[in-house]
């Protein structure tokens, strides 16, 4: 499960990438994010370590999105509880 600071990222990223055709700089992350450097690098870290980006740490044009949203889990099976108050 992905962070807040890490989920908004890498939505950015994403958004981003398709809008400007290109990745936003450090600059912009900041500046969309409201973070510092080290929370950005801390989360663009843990996106490659999670598999979201494949980045080699260099220039973030070499940013590439591999997964751009996180799998989200299926609610459960709530079709018992609306059977339960449609019978009653």
């Amino acid at each position: 499960m992905l962070s807040d600071i890490e989920r908004k990222t890498l939505r950015i990223l994403d958004n981003y990438s398709k809008t400007n055709n290109r990745m936003p700089s450090l600059v912009d992350l900041k500046r969309k994010t409201g973070r510092r450097d080290k929370d950005l690098l801390s989360a663009l870290r843990v996106l490659v370590d999670k598999h979201f980006i494949v980045w080699d740490g260099g220039s973030f044009e070499t940013i590439r999105i591999v997964q751009p949203f996180e799998e989200m889990p299926k609610p459960r099976n709530s079709k018992a509880s609306v059977n339960y108050w449609m019978m009653h």
